[in-house]
């Protein structure tokens, strides 16, 4: 399947990896999925920023993207970026 985002969507997705790279990278997909619908679910909120790299890189929320940068060479990354586009679009 060909997928086309554009590019502000790239960067949701992008920031939507990292979440789950730093938070979830070693859990079964499932858990994987659960910290993608965390973030997205957020966006819905009004106590949350409305976009997801907003949410991502809230103050004291997913701290781990600050301080590391992920492995973009890695299955997990890999995976976490599967993970992040399906979910960002809802399949």
């Amino acid at each position: 399947m060909l997928l086309l985002l554009s590019p502000i969507e790239l960067k949701e997705v992008d920031c939507l990896a990292k979440a789950i790279y730093h938070e979830a990278r070693g859990e079964p997909r499932i858990g994987q999925e659960a910290v993608a619908s965390v973030v997205l679910n957020r966006t819905k909120y009004p106590e949350y920023p409305k976009t997801v790299c907003g949410v991502v890189y809230q103050p004291y929320q997913f701290t781990n993207i600050r301080y590391s940068k992920p492995n973009k060479d890695s299955e997990q990354w890999e995976v976490a970026m599967e993970v992040a586009t399906f979910t960002y679009l809802g399949l």
